[in-house]
């Protein structure tokens, strides 16, 4: 695999940091967090014109065929700067649509690739943890239609997307692998409640309430009964993602705070200068060169055709990082002192950030498990 980027991805990554600079500062930052759905659509609709909503979409759909690379590349930059939105959900449910979806569903790429529809995955329940095959809601066959009844949680950005992809029982029971159906539900529809909640970190996720909702067999996307490799292969694809948005945080916090002890002096001495502090930023430094080597070897690993393989690297990847992610920022906001725990600077706000992406799609000890379980 070439590690170095090509000019596409290089204008790709210069565009989103661009772009992110001058209108994502972090003191402008805060205040869109502070509003209710943590983001702006304006900037929403900036991503689309600049072409990054259809950077990952195969060319054949009408995206710009980047992959999950060109997604990395962006995530990286969103980290690096705490861009609070709906980016990787939609990229799990291009790509899954991308795989998985038929004709007619493929006309939603172009649609969420101009900014003009977006998506939510609306897999796990409130019993299941993060086991995708654990699942309770069930879909009933009626004539031609399907009945969905069932309670979904962690919807990450539910109350924007206007599809929310579900998942449902419609063969086996509950912790069966086969049986599991996905549908395309519209978050307006008789019968869906959608109760938004806050995150951690500025985002906005959701409870999901389906109670008796019918939609038409068209809004099945693949085989009936055969949706979780499909599914497990996005999921997969958005922690990768994930991954590198963690990777960009590590690196601006290290940056920021490599920084502070430049110019921080303390009883007469710049803090750069005390040979204990230069020792914890080497690790600081090697914790985030580890982290960046495990993103590559996650993208690697998402060319493979085997999925247990798949799961190693892409599981064994986010345990690594979120590990190396924890330890960089808490040091960051220690190196830091008093001022580490301020609102006002950014650096207390990365650990919050890679800690909720720890704790979606999988915390790290659940991808320990799966990658020693493949």
């Amino acid at each position: 695999m070439n590690f170095e980027l090509d000019e596409t991805q290089t204008l790709i990554r210069n565009s989103v940091a661009r772009f992110l600079n001058d209108a994502y500062a972090f003191p402008e930052r805060q205040q869109i967090v502070a509003t209710e759905s943590g983001y702006l659509e304006e900037h929403w609709q900036q991503f689309a014109e600049l072409g990054l909503l259809a950077a990952s979409v195969p060319e054949e759909l009408g995206g710009l065929g980047g992959g999950t690379e060109a997604a990395a590349i962006i995530a990286e930059q969103l980290g690096r700067h705490l861009m609070v939105s709906p980016y990787v959900p939609n990229v799990l449910a291009l790509s899954l649509l991308a795989e998985a979806g038929n004709e007619n569903q493929h006309a939603l790429l172009a649609e969420a690739a101009a900014g003009q529809h977006k998506f939510a995955l609306a897999a796990l329940e409130p019993e299941a943890r993060y086991r995708l095959a654990d699942v309770q809601c069930h879909a009933e066959h009626i004539g031609s239609d399907y009945r969905l009844v069932g309670h979904k949680t962690a919807v990450h950005f539910g109350s924007v997307a206007d599809t929310l992809i579900v998942t449902a029982r419609t063969q086996a029971t509950r912790y069966d692998h086969h049986g599991i159906t996905l549908f395309l539900v519209q978050a307006s529809q008789a019968g869906v409640d959608v109760q938004p909640f806050r995150t951690h970190d500025g985002g906005t996720s959701a409870e999901v309430r389906l109670d008796g909702v019918v939609v038409a067999n068209e809004a099945v996307v693949g085989l009936p009964g055969n949706g979780l490799a499909a599914l497990e292969q996005a999921v997969d694809i958005a922690n990768t993602v994930m991954c590198a948005e963690a990777v960009g945080a590590m690196w601006a916090s290290y940056e920021q705070t490599l920084d502070y002890l430049k110019v921080r002096s303390q009883f007469g001495a710049i803090l750069g200068s005390m040979q204990a502090l230069q020792h914890r930023m080497v690790n600081v430094y090697m914790q985030c060169e580890l982290a960046q080597s495990m993103l590559y070897s996650a993208l690697a690993g998402l060319q493979e055709q085997d999925s247990v393989a798949r799961a190693q690297a892409v599981s064994g990847a986010k345990y690594q990082i979120m590990q190396a992610a924890q330890t960089v920022t808490r040091e960051g906001i220690q190196l830091h002192g008093g001022m580490g725990m301020m609102r006002e600077l950014p650096i207390g706000h990365y650990l919050k950030r890679v800690t909720m992406i720890n704790t979606t799609y999988g915390d790290a000890e659940f991808h320990l498990e799966r990658a020693a379980a493949a």
